[in-house]
């Protein structure tokens, strides 16, 4: 059995665009958020592969080195995010977090998710 920290499975490292134009989002084992695996995977076939638009305004406020470049934009510096007491760059990937919150992805249906006007 392996062990994994969590964030490495479960929190954004990169969005990476695939050669349709499509972003995947990638952990910082450059997987599909969730899978912890070394393993190859199909990432031009991935089903959490989406069309989001991203501008060079977005990408910089995106990405960690403030690049507007669109092919691989990085979250964070693959680094460990530190413990709370060194919260800076833990701060600054929540920042970047927020804005990655608020992207709006075109889904092919049928796709079960609740529409963005849903009440909570």
């Amino acid at each position: 059995m392996q062990f994994y920290y969590g964030y490495r499975v479960f929190l954004p490292y990169c969005l990476e665009r695939l050669s349709d134009g499509r972003y995947i989002v990638l952990n910082a084992d450059f997987k599909p958020l969730g899978v912890p695996s070394f393993e190859d995977v199909d990432l031009e076939t991935h089903p959490s592969a989406h069309t989001i638009n991203i501008t060079p305004e977005l990408a910089r406020k995106l990405s960690v080195s403030g690049s507007d470049a669109l092919d691989c934009i990085y979250l964070h510096e693959g680094k460990e995010l530190g413990p709370p007491e060194e919260g800076e760059r833990l701060a600054a990937y929540a920042a970047r977090l927020a804005v990655f919150m608020r992207l709006k992805i075109e889904v092919q249906l049928p796709y079960r998710i609740p529409p963005l006007s849903a009440p909570r």
